[in-house]
Protein backbone atom coordinates (compact mmCIF):
# COMPACT_ATOMS: atom_id res chain seq x y z
CA UNK A 1 0.00 0.00 0.00
CA UNK A 2 2.89 2.45 0.50
CA UNK A 3 4.15 2.40 -2.93
CA UNK A 4 0.20 2.60 -4.30
CA UNK A 5 0.61 6.23 -2.21
CA UNK A 6 3.49 7.03 -3.01
CA UNK A 7 2.95 6.58 -6.81
CA UNK A 8 -0.05 8.31 -6.49
CA UNK A 9 1.46 11.10 -4.67
CA UNK A 10 3.99 11.46 -7.13
CA UNK A 11 1.94 11.71 -10.61
CA UNK A 12 0.23 15.11 -8.38
CA UNK A 13 3.43 16.13 -7.75
CA UNK A 14 5.18 15.77 -11.38
CA UNK A 15 1.90 16.86 -12.96
CA UNK A 16 2.54 20.14 -11.11
CA UNK A 17 6.47 20.45 -11.83
CA UNK A 18 5.70 20.20 -15.38
CA UNK A 19 3.23 22.99 -15.17
CA UNK A 20 5.34 24.61 -12.70
CA UNK A 21 7.41 24.84 -15.53
CA UNK A 22 5.41 26.47 -17.86
CA UNK A 23 3.90 28.98 -15.03
CA UNK A 24 7.75 30.03 -14.18
CA UNK A 25 8.82 30.34 -17.88
CA UNK A 26 5.87 32.29 -18.80
CA UNK A 27 6.82 34.75 -15.78
CA UNK A 28 10.24 34.99 -16.52
CA UNK A 29 9.06 35.60 -20.22
CA UNK A 30 6.65 38.54 -19.15
CA UNK A 31 3.75 36.20 -20.34
CA UNK A 32 0.00 36.84 -18.15
CA UNK A 33 -0.62 33.35 -16.45
CA UNK A 34 -4.67 33.57 -15.34
CA UNK A 35 -4.83 29.74 -14.51
CA UNK A 36 -2.54 26.83 -12.83
CA UNK A 37 -4.59 23.37 -12.52
CA UNK A 38 -4.12 20.09 -11.93
CA UNK A 39 -6.86 17.96 -13.76
CA UNK A 40 -9.50 18.76 -16.10
CA UNK A 41 -13.68 19.51 -15.95
CA UNK A 42 -15.05 20.80 -13.35
CA UNK A 43 -12.90 22.65 -10.30
CA UNK A 44 -12.91 21.03 -6.96
CA UNK A 45 -11.59 23.77 -5.34
CA UNK A 46 -9.11 26.82 -6.19
CA UNK A 47 -8.18 29.95 -4.59
CA UNK A 48 -6.72 33.31 -6.22
CA UNK A 49 -3.27 35.16 -5.38
CA UNK A 50 -2.84 38.13 -7.90
CA UNK A 51 -3.71 37.87 -11.31
CA UNK A 52 -3.46 33.65 -10.96
CA UNK A 53 -6.35 31.32 -9.94
CA UNK A 54 -4.83 27.55 -8.33
CA UNK A 55 -6.48 24.86 -7.99
CA UNK A 56 -7.92 21.46 -8.49
CA UNK A 57 -10.52 19.85 -11.23
CA UNK A 58 -12.25 16.78 -10.90
CA UNK A 59 -10.32 14.65 -13.69
CA UNK A 60 -7.08 13.90 -12.79
CA UNK A 61 -5.40 13.38 -16.55
CA UNK A 62 -2.72 16.01 -16.37
CA UNK A 63 -2.76 19.66 -15.56
CA UNK A 64 -2.94 23.27 -17.12
CA UNK A 65 -1.24 26.68 -17.36
CA UNK A 66 -3.36 29.07 -18.99
CA UNK A 67 -1.56 31.63 -20.69
CA UNK A 68 -2.95 34.89 -22.09
CA UNK A 69 -2.76 34.95 -26.37
CA UNK A 70 -1.52 30.81 -26.33
CA UNK A 71 -4.91 29.90 -27.65
CA UNK A 72 -6.13 29.89 -31.07
CA UNK A 73 -8.22 32.80 -30.48
CA UNK A 74 -6.46 36.31 -29.83
CA UNK A 75 -9.46 38.64 -30.06
CA UNK A 76 -10.17 38.27 -25.80
CA UNK A 77 -6.23 40.10 -25.43
CA UNK A 78 -6.72 42.71 -22.86
CA UNK A 79 -2.72 42.93 -22.56
CA UNK A 80 -0.77 42.42 -25.92
CA UNK A 81 2.30 43.14 -24.37
CA UNK A 82 2.33 40.06 -21.84
CA UNK A 83 0.53 38.08 -24.63
CA UNK A 84 1.86 34.61 -26.04
CA UNK A 85 1.40 35.19 -29.45
CA UNK A 86 3.01 38.59 -29.33
CA UNK A 87 6.21 37.22 -27.93
CA UNK A 88 9.58 36.72 -30.01
CA UNK A 89 9.78 32.50 -30.84
CA UNK A 90 12.53 31.94 -28.35
CA UNK A 91 10.49 32.76 -25.55
CA UNK A 92 7.48 30.81 -27.88
CA UNK A 93 9.65 27.90 -27.47
CA UNK A 94 11.27 28.35 -23.63
CA UNK A 95 7.41 28.51 -22.47
CA UNK A 96 5.89 25.62 -24.61
CA UNK A 97 8.98 23.24 -23.96
CA UNK A 98 9.20 24.11 -20.01
CA UNK A 99 7.10 21.86 -18.57
CA UNK A 100 8.91 18.63 -20.77
CA UNK A 101 12.34 19.86 -19.37
CA UNK A 102 10.83 19.79 -15.87
CA UNK A 103 10.15 16.50 -16.31
CA UNK A 104 13.07 15.18 -17.76
CA UNK A 105 15.52 16.86 -14.69
CA UNK A 106 13.06 15.06 -12.50
CA UNK A 107 14.07 11.72 -13.75
CA UNK A 108 17.61 12.38 -14.29
CA UNK A 109 17.95 13.26 -10.58
CA UNK A 110 15.96 10.40 -9.49
CA UNK A 111 18.14 8.02 -11.22
CA UNK A 112 21.35 9.95 -10.25
CA UNK A 113 20.51 9.82 -6.92
CA UNK A 114 18.88 6.42 -6.80
CA UNK A 115 22.07 5.45 -8.36
CA UNK A 116 24.62 7.03 -6.20
CA UNK A 117 22.42 5.13 -3.07
CA UNK A 118 22.22 1.49 -4.36
CA UNK A 119 24.66 1.27 -7.73
CA UNK A 120 23.88 0.22 -10.66
CA UNK A 121 22.32 -3.41 -11.38
CA UNK A 122 23.66 -4.82 -14.61
CA UNK A 123 24.04 -8.54 -16.27
CA UNK A 124 27.46 -9.83 -15.63
CA UNK A 125 28.64 -12.72 -18.17
CA UNK A 126 28.46 -15.24 -15.28
CA UNK A 127 26.13 -17.59 -16.09
CA UNK A 128 22.98 -17.73 -13.65
CA UNK A 129 21.51 -20.66 -15.61
CA UNK A 130 21.06 -23.25 -18.52
CA UNK A 131 18.17 -23.31 -20.80
CA UNK A 132 18.29 -27.43 -21.28
CA UNK A 133 16.07 -28.01 -24.38
CA UNK A 134 14.93 -25.86 -27.22
CA UNK A 135 11.58 -25.96 -28.18
CA UNK A 136 11.93 -29.51 -30.41
CA UNK A 137 13.34 -30.72 -27.69
CA UNK A 138 17.01 -31.12 -28.46
CA UNK A 139 19.37 -30.37 -25.85
CA UNK A 140 20.63 -26.64 -26.48
CA UNK A 141 24.13 -25.41 -27.13
CA UNK A 142 25.03 -24.40 -23.88
CA UNK A 143 23.59 -28.10 -22.12
CA UNK A 144 25.23 -29.92 -25.16
CA UNK A 145 28.76 -27.98 -24.25
CA UNK A 146 28.53 -28.68 -20.37
CA UNK A 147 27.93 -24.74 -19.63
CA UNK A 148 26.98 -25.13 -16.14
CA UNK A 149 25.26 -22.71 -14.21
CA UNK A 150 28.33 -20.41 -12.14
CA UNK A 151 30.72 -20.48 -15.23
CA UNK A 152 32.04 -17.06 -16.06
CA UNK A 153 31.83 -16.55 -19.86
CA UNK A 154 35.46 -14.68 -20.77
CA UNK A 155 36.14 -14.94 -24.77
CA UNK A 156 34.44 -15.87 -27.84
CA UNK A 157 36.32 -16.97 -30.57
CA UNK A 158 39.39 -15.42 -29.37
CA UNK A 159 37.85 -12.22 -28.91
CA UNK A 160 37.17 -11.28 -24.99
CA UNK A 161 33.90 -10.17 -23.91
CA UNK A 162 33.93 -7.65 -21.11
CA UNK A 163 30.10 -6.81 -20.60
CA UNK A 164 27.13 -9.04 -20.99
CA UNK A 165 25.73 -6.87 -23.59
CA UNK A 166 29.01 -7.59 -25.70
CA UNK A 167 28.59 -11.21 -25.33
CA UNK A 168 24.48 -11.40 -26.72
CA UNK A 169 25.87 -9.27 -29.26
CA UNK A 170 28.74 -11.81 -30.62
CA UNK A 171 25.85 -14.50 -29.82
CA UNK A 172 23.45 -12.93 -32.12
CA UNK A 173 25.76 -12.04 -35.15
CA UNK A 174 26.47 -16.17 -35.45
CA UNK A 175 23.31 -18.31 -36.00
CA UNK A 176 24.23 -21.58 -36.80
CA UNK A 177 27.74 -21.13 -36.37
CA UNK A 178 30.08 -22.93 -34.65
CA UNK A 179 32.10 -20.85 -31.68
CA UNK A 180 34.59 -21.63 -29.11
CA UNK A 181 33.74 -20.18 -25.90
CA UNK A 182 36.70 -19.73 -23.06
CA UNK A 183 35.06 -20.36 -19.47
CA UNK A 184 36.42 -19.72 -15.93
CA UNK A 185 35.35 -22.58 -13.98
CA UNK A 186 35.83 -22.41 -9.86
CA UNK A 187 39.07 -20.67 -11.09
CA UNK A 188 39.51 -23.24 -13.96
CA UNK A 189 39.96 -21.94 -17.57
CA UNK A 190 38.46 -24.08 -20.21
CA UNK A 191 37.49 -24.06 -23.70
CA UNK A 192 34.70 -25.70 -25.44
CA UNK A 193 32.86 -25.98 -28.72
CA UNK A 194 29.22 -25.93 -30.20
CA UNK A 195 26.87 -24.96 -32.77
CA UNK A 196 24.51 -21.99 -32.10
CA UNK A 197 20.79 -22.54 -32.53
CA UNK A 198 19.07 -20.25 -34.85
CA UNK A 199 16.20 -18.35 -33.65
CA UNK A 200 13.89 -14.98 -35.09
CA UNK A 201 14.12 -11.61 -33.11
CA UNK A 202 11.13 -9.39 -33.35
CA UNK A 203 11.49 -8.10 -36.51
CA UNK A 204 12.31 -11.70 -38.32
CA UNK A 205 15.94 -11.90 -38.43
CA UNK A 206 18.07 -14.99 -37.72
CA UNK A 207 20.02 -14.65 -34.40
CA UNK A 208 21.91 -16.84 -32.49
CA UNK A 209 20.93 -18.17 -29.13
CA UNK A 210 23.60 -19.90 -26.79
CA UNK A 211 20.55 -21.32 -24.22
CA UNK A 212 21.95 -19.39 -20.83
CA UNK A 213 20.84 -16.73 -18.57
CA UNK A 214 22.75 -13.82 -16.71
CA UNK A 215 23.32 -13.00 -13.45
CA UNK A 216 22.55 -9.87 -12.14
CA UNK A 217 25.29 -7.59 -10.34
CA UNK A 218 25.14 -4.68 -8.12
CA UNK A 219 28.05 -2.34 -8.26
CA UNK A 220 28.53 0.96 -6.78
CA UNK A 221 29.10 3.97 -8.93
CA UNK A 222 30.89 7.51 -8.36
CA UNK A 223 29.17 11.00 -9.32
CA UNK A 224 30.62 10.13 -13.30
CA UNK A 225 28.99 6.58 -13.37
CA UNK A 226 25.63 7.27 -12.09
CA UNK A 227 24.87 10.30 -14.66
CA UNK A 228 26.26 8.19 -17.88
CA UNK A 229 23.87 5.38 -16.92
CA UNK A 230 21.08 7.74 -15.87
CA UNK A 231 21.62 9.11 -19.24
CA UNK A 232 21.53 5.54 -20.86
CA UNK A 233 18.56 4.79 -18.64
CA UNK A 234 16.32 7.92 -19.90
CA UNK A 235 17.57 7.62 -23.78
CA UNK A 236 16.19 3.80 -23.67
CA UNK A 237 13.21 4.69 -21.80
CA UNK A 238 12.68 7.51 -24.11
CA UNK A 239 12.49 5.25 -26.97
CA UNK A 240 10.43 2.64 -25.42
CA UNK A 241 7.49 5.30 -24.26
CA UNK A 242 7.45 6.48 -28.40
CA UNK A 243 7.47 2.86 -29.72
CA UNK A 244 4.81 2.13 -27.09
CA UNK A 245 2.51 5.08 -27.79
CA UNK A 246 3.23 4.74 -31.25
CA UNK A 247 1.69 1.32 -31.26
CA UNK A 248 -1.22 2.41 -28.60
CA UNK A 249 -2.64 4.56 -31.18
CA UNK A 250 -2.42 2.80 -34.01
CA UNK A 251 -6.12 1.67 -35.21
CA UNK A 252 -5.76 -2.28 -34.56
CA UNK A 253 -4.50 -1.38 -31.36
CA UNK A 254 -7.58 1.41 -30.88
CA UNK A 255 -9.97 -1.39 -32.04
CA UNK A 256 -8.43 -3.94 -29.26
CA UNK A 257 -8.80 -1.54 -26.54
CA UNK A 258 -12.86 -0.61 -27.85
CA UNK A 259 -13.57 -4.38 -27.49
CA UNK A 260 -11.85 -4.76 -24.06
CA UNK A 261 -14.05 -1.63 -22.58
CA UNK A 262 -16.87 -3.78 -23.63
CA UNK A 263 -15.30 -7.16 -21.84
CA UNK A 264 -13.24 -8.20 -24.52
CA UNK A 265 -9.17 -9.33 -24.35
CA UNK A 266 -7.05 -7.17 -24.40
CA UNK A 267 -2.72 -7.91 -24.43
CA UNK A 268 -0.70 -6.47 -22.13
CA UNK A 269 1.90 -5.09 -24.82
CA UNK A 270 -1.55 -3.38 -25.68
CA UNK A 271 -3.26 -1.44 -22.75
CA UNK A 272 -2.94 2.33 -21.34
CA UNK A 273 -2.08 2.55 -17.72
CA UNK A 274 -4.35 4.96 -15.50
CA UNK A 275 -3.38 6.48 -12.05
CA UNK A 276 -5.24 3.51 -10.35
CA UNK A 277 -2.76 0.82 -12.56
CA UNK A 278 0.02 2.71 -11.95
CA UNK A 279 -0.86 2.63 -8.17
CA UNK A 280 -1.32 -0.87 -8.59
CA UNK A 281 2.23 -1.38 -9.94
CA UNK A 282 3.37 0.78 -7.22
CA UNK A 283 2.27 -1.33 -4.52
CA UNK A 284 3.28 -4.44 -6.05
CA UNK A 285 6.92 -3.40 -6.69
CA UNK A 286 7.03 -1.85 -3.61
CA UNK A 287 6.95 -5.42 -1.89
CA UNK A 288 9.90 -6.00 -3.72
CA UNK A 289 11.89 -2.87 -2.68
CA UNK A 290 11.98 1.01 -2.56
CA UNK A 291 14.64 1.09 -5.39
CA UNK A 292 11.61 -0.08 -7.92
CA UNK A 293 9.26 2.22 -6.75
CA UNK A 294 11.94 5.22 -7.07
CA UNK A 295 12.66 3.91 -10.65
CA UNK A 296 9.13 3.71 -11.49
CA UNK A 297 8.98 7.36 -9.95
CA UNK A 298 11.70 8.19 -12.62
CA UNK A 299 10.22 6.11 -15.28
CA UNK A 300 7.00 8.42 -14.72
CA UNK A 301 8.60 11.20 -15.72
CA UNK A 302 10.05 10.04 -18.61
CA UNK A 303 6.23 8.81 -20.21
CA UNK A 304 4.88 12.04 -19.13
CA UNK A 305 7.71 14.16 -21.20
CA UNK A 306 7.69 12.40 -24.17
CA UNK A 307 3.70 12.47 -24.17
CA UNK A 308 3.79 15.81 -23.75
CA UNK A 309 6.10 16.43 -26.28
CA UNK A 310 4.19 14.79 -29.46
CA UNK A 311 3.70 17.41 -32.22
CA UNK A 312 -0.28 17.24 -31.39
CA UNK A 313 -2.28 20.21 -30.35
CA UNK A 314 -2.49 21.21 -27.69
CA UNK A 315 -0.04 19.30 -26.41
CA UNK A 316 3.39 21.37 -25.85
CA UNK A 317 4.84 19.73 -28.59
CA UNK A 318 1.40 21.05 -30.69
CA UNK A 319 2.39 24.51 -29.41
CA UNK A 320 5.79 24.12 -30.36
CA UNK A 321 5.28 22.94 -34.39
CA UNK A 322 2.44 25.79 -34.24
CA UNK A 323 5.26 28.23 -33.77
CA UNK A 324 7.94 26.50 -36.09
CA UNK A 325 5.11 26.98 -38.67
CA UNK A 326 3.92 31.20 -37.67
CA UNK A 327 7.83 31.47 -37.63
CA UNK A 328 8.70 30.29 -41.05
CA UNK A 329 6.15 30.66 -43.11
CA UNK A 330 5.55 34.58 -41.69
CA UNK A 331 1.59 33.97 -40.82
CA UNK A 332 -0.21 32.90 -38.27
CA UNK A 333 -2.14 29.32 -37.97
CA UNK A 334 -5.71 28.78 -38.64
CA UNK A 335 -7.74 28.98 -35.84
CA UNK A 336 -10.16 26.53 -36.79
CA UNK A 337 -7.79 23.89 -37.89
CA UNK A 338 -6.15 24.09 -34.25
CA UNK A 339 -9.52 23.56 -32.55
CA UNK A 340 -9.91 20.74 -35.09
CA UNK A 341 -6.76 19.13 -34.30
CA UNK A 342 -7.24 19.96 -30.75
CA UNK A 343 -10.90 18.25 -30.86
CA UNK A 344 -9.75 14.81 -32.21
CA UNK A 345 -6.43 14.95 -29.74
CA UNK A 346 -8.62 15.44 -26.83
CA UNK A 347 -10.97 12.64 -27.77
CA UNK A 348 -8.49 10.19 -28.42
CA UNK A 349 -6.62 11.46 -24.68
CA UNK A 350 -10.03 10.57 -23.21
CA UNK A 351 -10.55 7.63 -24.98
CA UNK A 352 -7.30 6.30 -23.97
CA UNK A 353 -8.01 7.67 -20.37
CA UNK A 354 -11.28 6.15 -20.31
CA UNK A 355 -9.90 2.24 -21.69
CA UNK A 356 -7.63 2.61 -18.95
CA UNK A 357 -9.16 2.89 -15.97
CA UNK A 358 -11.96 0.30 -17.12
CA UNK A 359 -9.36 -2.09 -17.80
CA UNK A 360 -7.38 -1.22 -14.65
CA UNK A 361 -10.63 -1.74 -12.80
CA UNK A 362 -11.82 -4.86 -14.37
CA UNK A 363 -8.85 -6.60 -15.41
CA UNK A 364 -5.67 -4.96 -12.72
CA UNK A 365 -2.32 -5.86 -14.20
CA UNK A 366 -0.75 -8.42 -12.58
CA UNK A 367 3.08 -8.35 -12.21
Amino acid sequence: MVGALVVLLGIVFFVTVHELGHFLAARATGMKATEMFFGFGPRLWSVKKGETEYGFRLLPFGGFVKIAGMGPFQEDETDPERSYYHKKFWQKMTVALSGVAMNFLMAFLILVGLFLVVGVTGYTNQVMQVVDQLADGSATPAADAGIQAGDQILMLDGLPTESWEETARVLAERPGQTVRIMLSRDGVIRTVETTLATRLDSEGVERGFLGVGPALETRSVGLGGAIATASSDIAEAVGLTFTAIGQLVSPSSLAELAGGILGGEVSEDNRPVSPIGLANIGAQIGERGVANVVRLLAYLNVVLGVFNVIPAYPLDGGHVAVALYEKVLKRRARPRVLISIAAVVTVLVIFLGVAALVLDVIDPIRL
